[in-house]
């Protein structure tokens, strides 16, 4: 008897050590267990489960279904009923999760895990589960979806102010760059010449600042899309060259393009944000260089199946810059020395632009400098090589090619524009070439002079008094049901603004200051060799 005593009694206790572990957990991780009895419609609890639930443990441990469900939030109560009725069709396990106001008024939030009990016949006799305090859980989760929702508000919000500031910087600057160079045209000299050259590198200097803090915008707030497009490295590096080569020359530099012949023909990738890479990086060699040369090269690093590793560098013979310098170089606002914006100008944030795009499209940049005997940037990017050769025209900022303005001459055009300086800048524009110009100050007045009049163009302004661009191009397209090529010429220069106004319906968008051949190029496009918009299909 003493024997078996001495067996029974250390299972007892071992027993009794894990009971206690058992509900010492559920204590600490604010979870009860709980079976419910069918026949009897009783609730049988742990004391965590009559204290999550607010209610003294009776010492039988058990409540009334009825009592429990008192507790339920009366907007949750279907739920529980209909969740225990759905029970009794489930296999084996079941969760759900509703709120209880607990006896002291305290609401909380609970998450069930059940089990459904059933006897050797398959019949239904209870459920047994385990009820867990999700209040603070719950909270959380609600404090982070409206934390979300305060973010994307702001983020709303934030391109909203950056559109408007664009909108309200880049039309004046319209007006300024674009009559300063119908002035330069007129052959003026002297002092007067040189105030206008001033002021032309000025507002140039500026729609650059303009462009650099949208695009650290951009960048930052998640909002940048990247292009994938077809294009030849090769033929945007000799784009390169035409574009510096008088800069270069001005400052008696020697510029050398060096190009590997193993570079694919076609690749496929984003042009605009390379050039913008290249250009940025390229002049800032010229402007910290005063003799010597520059050397900008691409060549191929790597190729892993059909992705290319394309290596460019930009090699000067300039200042330099410092070794502690060079750590930080690639922060926003960072600059070489103190005496770097007081000597060159620029705001500190053109290689920061870089960086990030560069990185953003899966690839490195890293800088070697000695102080008085040049700098190296080298950039790697990833391409994808394109074997069909259908090339996009590579968007690089070098004064146009000449457009046949003759044919031009003929065309009826419509400007839909609200800003008078703007409106008359583009009047004076198509009256230098001889082609006819109307104008409306708003999308309404385009409308009427459309009833009164056949057009062959209209140049729209997107924000605009009375019915705005969008608003407008929605009336000849879906009302009207007209075709008339439309090419949006707006100051918001935002990720998604031109892919909105496509979808519009309009054929072409070009921001504001808009170079007149660069516009006669995009009329050319859409009214003669009918490279019209192929995103939208007119309803």
């Amino acid at each position: 008897m003493s024997a078996s005593k001495s067996i029974v009694n250390p299972k007892i206790k071992k027993l009794e050590k894990e009971l206690k572990f058992l509900l010492e957990s559920q204590s600490a991780g604010l979870v009860g267990s709980w079976e419910r009895d069918f026949e009897t419609n009783n609730i049988y609890a742990t004391k965590e489960f009559f204290r999550i639930i607010g209610v003294k443990p009776p010492r039988d441990s058990k409540i009334r279904f009825s009592q429990y469900l008192k507790l339920v939030h009366p907007e949750d109560r279907n739920k529980l009923l209909t969740a225990t009725k759905l029970a009794s069709l489930a296999p084996d396990y079941y969760s759900t999760q509703y709120r209880l106001i607990r006896p002291d008024y305290k609401l909380i939030e609970v998450v069930i895990n059940a089990k459904i009990i059933r006897d050797k016949q398959e019949k239904l006799i209870g459920i047994r589960g385990t009820i867990c305090d999700f209040t603070l859980q719950q909270k959380a989760i609600n404090d982070l979806a409206e934390a979300k929702k305060s973010a994307e508000h702001l983020a709303v919000m934030h391109e909203a102010y950056l559109a408007n500031m664009s909108h309200e910087i880049r039309t004046p600057l319209t007006a300024i760059l674009g009559f300063g160079d119908l002035l330069l045209q007129k052959n003026l000299k002297g002092e007067v010449k040189d105030f206008l050259d001033a002021i032309q590198i000025s507002s140039k200097n500026l729609l650059h600042i303009i462009n650099d803090v949208l695009d650290t915008s951009k960048i930052y707030s998640g909002v940048l899309v990247f292009e994938k497009k077809q294009f030849s490295i090769l033929k945007m590096m000799d784009s390169l060259q035409t574009m510096f080569k008088r800069k270069a020359e001005a400052k008696q530099l020697k510029l050398e393009f060096d190009k590997d012949a193993k570079v694919p023909l076609i690749v496929e990738g984003d042009p605009t944000r390379l050039s913008q890479i290249l250009i940025n990086l390229i002049e800032n060699a010229i402007k910290f260089t005063e003799k010597g040369s520059i050397k900008v090269s691409a060549e191929v690093l790597k190729k892993r199946f059909n992705i290319w590793h394309i290596e460019f560098s930009i090699k000067d013979t300039g200042i330099g810059i410092p070794t502690e310098q060079q750590k930080i170089i690639f922060n926003r606002y960072q600059q070489a020395t103190p005496a770097t914006p007081r000597k060159y100008g620029g705001t500190g944030l053109g290689l920061n632009i870089c960086k990030r795009l560069i990185e953003l499209q899966g690839g490195t940049l890293s800088l070697s400098s000695t102080v008085g005997a040049g700098s190296v940037f080298t950039l790697v990017l990833p391409f994808k090589q394109v074997h069909q050769i259908k090339a996009a025209p590579i968007k690089v900022n070098y004064a146009a090619d000449q457009t046949n303005v003759q044919k031009l001459k003929k065309l009826e055009v419509l400007l839909a524009e609200d800003n008078l300086m703007n409106a008359k800048f583009l009047s004076n524009v198509f009256g230098m070439y001889k082609m006819k110009l109307d104008v409306a100050e708003n999308g309404k007045e385009a409308l009427e002079k459309m009833k009164k009049k056949k057009y062959d163009l209209i140049l729209m302004d997107i924000q605009m008094p009375e019915l705005n661009g969008f608003e407008t191009t929605e009336i000849i397209r879906h009302e009207w049901k007209s075709n008339i090529p439309i090419i949006a010429i707006t100051a918001h220069a935002l990720a998604g603004e031109k892919n909105k106004c496509l979808q519009s319906g309009m054929n072409e968008y070009l921001t504001k200051p808009i170079a007149p051949q660069l516009l006669f190029q995009e009329i050319n496009k859409v009214v003669f060799t009918n490279q019209t918009n192929k995103n939208y299909t007119y309803e």
